[in-house]
């Protein structure tokens, strides 16, 4: 990881002094986001948010700052000390996500105020896809606070759409469905709102969440009012008796309240800054964390898990597709030891290796049919069975049914990815919390639930899941690895009608279109063998990380299409949400000139058919879609030849590139570590400039693109 932080004194931002009011203004590296923080004469905190790009549009309007702590109310009565500002300029690499290489820019200004004989601090950032602001008490005084109340609100205007997800006050499980209502009228549902929220008010796009939670806080969620929303606590009676108040020591930094602004939703679909605003690894050493596909055996038959003889076939399905993994999922500690010990070996000899469930709770939750439980809910616990994990084989577990948004439960989520990390042992959270950016600051956390999926299919389904699904593209998805359990083909189940809207073909494209680090197959083991043999090879070969993620057309409730790329090939699915068929035309011109093997997966003349296709694809054309009601598509790009011009770079690093071309033109300079290999059809051009310094290794093919 490179990273640059550099910290100056009002060098890009400015305070302003109109008598008892002071503004305080930061600026997006690009100049179209702005931020201005206010003081007023009560000494109140609020601020608004500007997008400018000819004109100046007022995105966030007047919206409220700081929280209540026990010994000092921090919401007003403020004043103001010293400003400091900081460019963020890092790099660094994710191990599983949209997009692995990332570049993280902003410009930041934080604000020191004092109450009580208390230092508080608020710190924003300016992104050029969006804000996120945070409090801080650094002063060290041993002691323990309470936050009573937190203040943070986002306020819009209330012309417009939202696409939320209400939140149950009891259970804070994600699970309902994201629905579309008018923003005006948000404030319908006592419980309030999951994270994340979309909003699109007066044509912008708004996205509220949050990101960095530590073991300081709790999980929020928002209340609404006249397009106000307001970051709340957990209710009282959510999962546990644990206190509902955050409560801490400082020094202490709240989670960063993130709104990513955009004005078309690509904007939306395509941000990392939850990534972002995360902390960096505590892992040095990743290269046991290994994305891929995992066979699963639990919705094909819920009690397969105890009985090793039902699980063997979807073992088998993993061995010949080539797949690392399969997940044994709840209640397998039923299974007699000297069987499961015949079981994992089984597994060994296939060259498949096993991840398994546990179900979170000690005492934070009572339910007892899913196991096993009480093993996991104490660092105690954890390393005995940890221990006996890595003993066994065994390199990921499934961690189910947490049951609360408490800080308690903030805190257990955390201390199992890091004792899991200490044993290496990748990690599944089901039955959880949104992505808060942990995937950053522990690369073994592979995916989250969070979210009603497919398993939702065999307990009720409607005519509005296929616009849900439509949706957690645009929302759920976007802020963090999604475990919805892809590629339902059957339309029974154990005989009786499984009466799902959707298509074969759109519930293939869920592989590529939603992103997870580690992807399950949904079906029966039988299924997937019964589909032709393109799509069972494209199966077997779909990546789970992603070089690059665009976004190509869509609006929510209705349809999206998103293209990922892995290495140089292109991985193009859309599905549709609505009842009556779409026509498009995909022009991939964010594709490397030159052409391709073109793969199409798409709708056939019935709902469970598929029409297929595997022709050669020239850059520059035109691909025409059409989805039925209801359906979806696959189209994949894999390189054939390229054309890859110019190759200007300097390589100094210790890698092995290799570049597939019709023709190349260099003027690189190979520095010492750099391992290079060009291969290409007609030519090789070296331009002046060229340079092999020693100890580079350089390799120049002719021949072998067709």
């Amino acid at each position: 990881m490179k990273t640059s932080i550099h910290v100056t004194l009002f060098a890009l931002f400015f305070l302003l002094s109109f008598g008892v009011q002071s503004q305080w203004q930061v600026t997006s590296p690009d100049g179209k986001i702005r931020a201005t923080v206010q003081l007023n004469g009560s000494g109140e905190p609020t601020y608004t948010v500007d997008y400018i790009e000819n004109t100046t549009t007022n995105i966030v309007l007047l919206s409220k700052l700081g929280l209540n702590r026990n010994d000092c109310d921090f919401r007003n009565g403020l004043i103001f000390s010293s400003l400091s500002t900081a460019i963020i300029n890092e790099t660094y690499t994710m191990v599983t996500g949209k997009q692995l290489s990332l570049q993280n820019q902003a410009n930041e200004i934080a604000l020191s105020f004092s109450k009580c004989g208390v230092t508080f601090n608020i710190i924003f950032r300016a992104y050029n896809d969006g804000i996120a602001f945070r409090y801080q008490f650094p002063q060290n005084s041993g002691a323990t606070y309470y936050v009573f109340e937190e203040n943070s609100s986002v306020k819009v205007s209330t012309t417009g759409k939202a696409w939320m997800q209400e939140n149950l006050e009891s259970v804070p499980v994600n699970e309902l469905l994201f629905t579309e209502v008018n923003i005006n009228a948000a404030s319908l549902t006592a419980g309030g709102w999951c994270f994340p929220a979309l909003l699109n008010p007066n044509n912008f796009w708004v996205m509220i969440t949050e990101a960095d939670l530590n073991k300081d806080y709790y999980a929020s969620h928002l209340t609404s009012s006249n397009g106000e929303f307001k970051f709340e606590k957990p209710a009282l009676s959510d999962g546990t008796s644990y206190t509902n108040n955050a409560y801490f020591s400082t020094p202490m930094k709240s989670p960063w309240r993130v709104a990513i602004i955009g004005n078309n939703v690509k904007s939306i679909v395509e941000s990392s800054l939850v990534s972002h605003l995360s902390s960096p690894s505590v892992i040095s050493n990743t290269s046991w964390i290994k994305p891929a596909m995992s066979a699963w055996s639990w919705w094909s038959g819920w009690d397969s898990s105890q009985y090793p003889h039902k699980m063997r076939p979807h073992v088998d399905l993993a061995s010949d597709y080539g797949y690392p993994y399969f997940t044994v999922d709840s209640n397998w500690d039923l299974i007699n030891e000297a069987e499961f010990t015949t079981f994992r070996q089984y597994a060994q000899n296939k060259n498949v290796k096993l991840w398994l469930y546990y179900n979170s709770a000690g005492p934070h939750n009572g339910i007892g049919y899913f196991h096993p439980r009480d093993k996991i809910h104490t660092h105690a616990l954890r390393q005995v069975e940890f221990q006996k994990l890595v003993d066994w084989g065994v390199v990921g577990i499934k961690v189910d049914f947490f049951q609360s948004d408490k800080q308690e439960l903030i805190k257990l989520y955390l201390d199992i990815l890091q004792d899991a990390a200490d044993y290496g042992l990748m990690v599944n959270f089901h039955g959880s919390t949104v992505p808060k950016g942990w995937q950053r600051t522990y690369p073994n956390l592979m995916t989250m639930e969070g979210l009603r999926g497919n398993e939702y299919m065999l307990i009720s389904y409607g005519e509005d899941v296929p616009s849900h699904k439509v949706n957690l593209a645009f929302t759920r998805n976007v802020i963090g690895s999604m475990d919805f359990t892809p590629a339902v083909v059957s339309y029974d189940y154990h005989g009786d009608a499984l009466p799902h809207l959707s298509t074969t073909s759109h519930q293939l494209a869920l592989v590529s279109l939603f992103e997870s680090g580690i992807v399950y197959l949904c079906d029966y083991h039988t299924k997937y063998r019964a589909l032709p043999t393109m799509v069972q090879t494209i199966l077997s070969k779909m990546p789970t990380a992603w070089d690059e993620t665009k976004f190509i057309e869509g609006t929510p409730n209705d349809y999206v299409v998103l293209a990922r790329r892995k290495g140089n090939d292109w991985y193009i699915s859309g599905i549709n949400g609505k009842n009556t068929s779409r026509s498009i035309n995909i022009n991939p011109v964010f594709a490397a000139q030159g052409s391709y093997t073109k793969q199409t997966i798409a709708d056939g003349a019935t709902q469970s058919d598929l029409s297929l296709s595997e022709l050669t694809y020239q850059t520059g054309n035109v691909i025409p879609v059409n989805m039925t009601a209801y359906g979806g598509f696959t189209v994949i790009l894999k390189e054939k030849c390229l054309n890859l011009k110019n190759i200007t770079q300097n390589f100094n690093s210790n890698i092995i590139t290799p570049f597939v071309a019709k023709e190349i033109t260099s003027t690189s300079i190979l520095m010492p570590s750099a391992k290079i290999s060009f291969s290409g059809t007609k030519s090789v051009l070296l331009n002046q400039g060229f340079q092999i310094q020693n100890g580079a290794v350089f390799k120049a093919e002719i021949g072998g693109c067709q």
